[in-house]
């Protein structure tokens, strides 16, 4: 019985056309081991040790003479790890897959699940309002900008500015109650409401021309921002209370 060896070892099936054809040139029996599994699944190629070129062994020599000699690279490969045998037999692998798309999914469901509940669960926009402290920054009407100040009783004004402390809030409550900073003047009180995803301020007791109207609403964890036709809010809810 004829015995043949791997001369050399390339990934895919077609890189062996030019090498196998260049050795029966030189009446060089060849034969390949693998080609037919792996055409059919390329993923195999590196479980088996990818596609060999065998020679008979008393051609062995002669053949690694002419590869080489023509550049060649002869990868003999190594001897495959069990993993990589057992993923070579047909009946494993596809159990193999089917295990692994079987994971994947239960992962993909998992992540969708997570999301779905953390959607249902999120707190709405009146949930933001009433529980969060946002700070007032800044109110912007017209063209002008105004730094709140509410005068207060034994109230001392400062100069000094706390980057991440605040003592001017502006408090929507929970019954539609609203409390905005003065401006060198008493705190404003008045009543807000949503409408779809805008607010309305309403009943203001002071500068009811600058307050009231309907705002666009932007809103999340760290700031507000409410804006109408000409006033707008800019509310910052990751700084704390100086007084409270």
């Amino acid at each position: 019985m004829t015995s043949y060896i791997t001369v050399m070892t390339v990934t895919l099936p077609s890189d062996l056309i030019v090498p196998k054809s260049l050795l029966e040139s030189h009446s060089i029996e060849c034969s390949t081991k693998d080609e037919l599994t792996i055409q059919v699944d390329n993923f195999l190629s590196n479980a088996m040790g990818g596609v060999k070129l065998q020679v008979r062994k008393e051609d062995f020599e002669k053949a690694k003479e002419i590869l080489l000699d023509a550049n060649f690279v002869l990868d003999l490969g190594a001897e495959p790890s069990w993993l990589n045998r057992k993923l070579a037999e047909p009946k494993f692998y596809k159990r193999f897959r089917l295990t692994m798309y079987t994971l994947l999914s239960i992962i993909l469901i998992w992540i969708v699940f997570v999301g779905v509940v953390f959607y249902l669960n999120r707190p709405g926009t009146t949930e933001f309002l009433i529980n969060k402290d946002w700070c007032l920054v800044q109110i912007d009407y017209g063209k002008d900008s105004f730094e709140p100040y509410t005068l207060r009783p034994g109230r001392i004004k400062s100069e000094i500015r706390f980057v991440d402390i605040c003592d001017e809030f502006i408090v929507f409550g929970e019954y539609g109650s609203l409390t905005i900073p003065g401006f060198n003047s008493r705190q404003i009180n008045g009543k807000w409401s949503l409408e779809g995803d805008k607010i309305r301020i309403y009943q203001i007791d002071t500068l009811e021309q600058v307050f009231e109207g309907l705002y666009d609403l932007e809103i999340d964890e760290q700031l507000f921002i409410m804006e109408s036709e000409y006033t707008r809010f800019y509310g910052d809810g990751s700084r704390l209370w100086l007084n409270r």
